[in-house]
């Protein structure tokens, strides 16, 4: 006769409740410590992620901030020079820097709204080992019962 793999020689009896509960007790620390270890590695791997997009928020609010106003500044101070005379009647109001803030504002309002548009993007979901292990351990435990 040959080995047979199908065959267990040491086929053990189904355990006990009481035998059971102790397995139980012996192995969940063992089984939530892997459990918060896995949380605990994602969770320094979204705050990496958060911490990045925030630091480079910050950089675009400073170096953003200084050159919006610098380059509007330009922008109102020009075209209120070439809108000088052209405006006919309301020319002698001398409110051509007005229209050209209003063109800003507008132009800002479209930019604005691109942005916000850019920051609803779906990104890949955070925790999704962790997400993945749940399900699988609900799924044993529907089985279970």
């Amino acid at each position: 006769m040959g080995y047979d793999p199908n065959v267990f020689e040491d086929e053990e009896a189904p355990l006990s409740l009481k035998e059971s509960l102790s397995f139980f007790k012996e192995t969940a620390g063992d089984y939530f410590a892997a459990r918060s270890e896995l949380l605990s590695l994602e969770a320094k791997e979204a705050g990496e992620v958060m911490r990045r997009k925030l630091s480079l928020l910050i950089v675009l609010a400073l170096a953003g901030c200084f050159g919006y106003v610098l380059f509007w500044t330009l922008v109102i101070g020009v075209g209120s020079v070439l809108l000088s005379g052209k405006l006919g009647a309301l020319s002698e109001l001398h409110i051509e820097w007005m229209v050209m803030a209003a063109i800003v504002l507008i132009l800002h309002i479209v930019v604005v709204l691109v942005v916000l548009m850019n920051l609803k993007e779906k990104r890949a979901p955070l925790f999704s080992m962790s997400k993945a292990e749940l399900r699988k351990d609900k799924q044993w435990l529907e089985e279970e019962k």
